[in-house]
């Protein structure tokens, strides 16, 4: 049966790590509500800076529609003076520096649909209200061709990340921050750029892992704990996690052939909402930072 333990082999052991629904055949293609932009003035082989002109996104006092947004989020009514905004690149579909691992398309569609509303934190502080800075009115989805060279030639994921945009683009989540104008010593730190990364924080509802491999070779998503009617493995390879690969490499599992991916594609059922952004010393997303004004 499709359920039961095959042999005790590395993918057995392997796939009791990961903290995936095994029984999940729900494939999200994309959230139904996410806005997406597409740049198609974009399309050349590099690009200098990240985008910075985008509709909606600013610094300052906000402006009429987002006092009513602020409004409508918190049930009261505020004068411009008493909130600054922010925007902010928060994710996008390029390789993780902490393991070889990247957003699926259809969580980064979650997350345009899931953060208006949600908090604004320093340091992923979740357990405490002090973490929390502000929150999110406005998100965006926005995709175009290729992404700055120095955010493809990062982490030394060159390769990995030219196959991603070959196929994909370069999907970028914007978010619109309000913060009450009394964090007087953090907005002052962000004009400074004392601040300046920004990290997205998860919990997925069936977080799973995909292989882009044998994705691409059956033309459908494949986890890599997917298994068929004879209850063995759809996916030959490895997550490329670092705790893996080092118990690899001290010879933990003998002769035993290991097949790596390149790199994992992370995905999660639609359901609550699981999200929040922080500002970070150093963020796992080279590209992930506050967007600052063009002078």
């Amino acid at each position: 049966m499709a359920d039961e333990q095959p042999t005790n082999s590395l993918l057995d052991r392997r796939h009791g790590w990961i903290n995936a629904n095994k029984n999940n055949k729900n494939k999200p293609d994309g959230a139904s509500q996410m806005s997406l932009m597409i740049i198609e003035a974009e399309e050349r082989p590099a690009i200098s800076r990240i985008k910075t002109d985008i509709e909606g996104f600013y610094w300052g006092s906000p402006t009429d529609a987002d006092l009513q947004e602020i409004k409508g989020h918190t049930g009261f009514d505020w004068d411009v003076t008493e909130w600054y905004m922010v925007p902010m690149l928060a994710s996008d579909n390029l390789i993780w520096s902490s393991w070889s691992c990247s957003w699926h398309r259809s969580v980064l569609g979650l997350m345009v649909d899931q953060y208006p509303g949600r908090s604004l934190m320093v340091d992923h502080n979740s357990y405490s209200i002090e973490g929390t800075k502000g929150f999110f009115v406005r998100s965006v989805l926005i995709q175009q061709a290729t992404a700055p060279e120095g955010i493809i030639n990062a982490l030394g994921n060159t390769q990995l990340n030219k196959a991603i945009l070959k196929k994909d683009g370069w999907l970028q989540v914007y978010l619109q921050a309000a913060i009450p104008a009394t964090e007087e010593g953090l907005i002052q730190s962000l004009k400074r750029r004392q601040v300046e990364d920004v990290s997205t924080g998860s919990i997925l509802n069936g977080q799973e892992y995909i292989c882009p491999h044998c994705s691409a070779q059956l033309g459908r998503d494949v986890p890599f704990n997917e298994r068929n009617a004879d209850g063995q493995f759809t996916c030959p390879h490895e997550i490329p996690g670092p705790f893996l690969k080092m118990a690899v490499e001290l010879g933990w599992f003998g002769d035993e052939e290991v097949l790596f991916a390149d790199y994992a594609l992370m995905r999660g059922q639609d359901g609550e909402r699981h999200f929040e952004a922080s500002f970070v010393g150093v963020g796992n997303l080279p590209a992930a930072q506050v967007l600052r004004p063009r002078g």
